[in-house]
């Protein structure tokens, strides 16, 4: 009777901490899907602040980390708030699965990420010819 009851014990205790474990899942989905909205619509700040909080829930959030990265360069001015924009919208779309406009908004971003680029080169290479 003893082990039965111990046993009940040990069941309540698992079904206890992975429902804690859910909930915490739960919630930094939403912190990154509100941190995904906010950045469809160019709030960066409001999106890296839900994107942490996300990670604040689970430090091992990997979508929130990459997504942090993603504002970040935008911030720094790696990479222009446009392709963030598409970056984060065809995320949107690929977690609705909708998965032809998501092609579409990554092919978007991935044109301004080179017209960036090449920007950034001429500006380089004209100031080395200048000197």
């Amino acid at each position: 009777m003893k082990v039965l009851r111990g046993m009940g014990l040990a069941i309540v205790i698992v079904l206890f901490a992975t429902s804690g474990v859910t909930h915490a899942q739960s919630s930094a989905l939403e912190s990154y899907d509100r941190g995904v909205e906010y950045a469809t619509q160019g709030k960066f700040k409001d999106a890296k602040e839900e994107f942490e909080k996300a990670l604040r829930v689970d430090s091992f959030y990997v979508p929130a980390k990459g997504s942090v990265k993603v504002i970040e360069d935008v911030i720094y001015h790696n990479i222009e708030s446009k392709t963030a924009i598409h970056f984060f919208n065809a995320v949107a779309c690929s977690n609705k699965g909708r998965c032809d406009q998501a092609i579409a908004e990554f092919t978007k971003a991935i044109v301004f990420t080179v017209g960036f680029m090449l920007r950034i080169l001429v500006i380089i290479l004209m100031s080395i010819c200048a000197v």
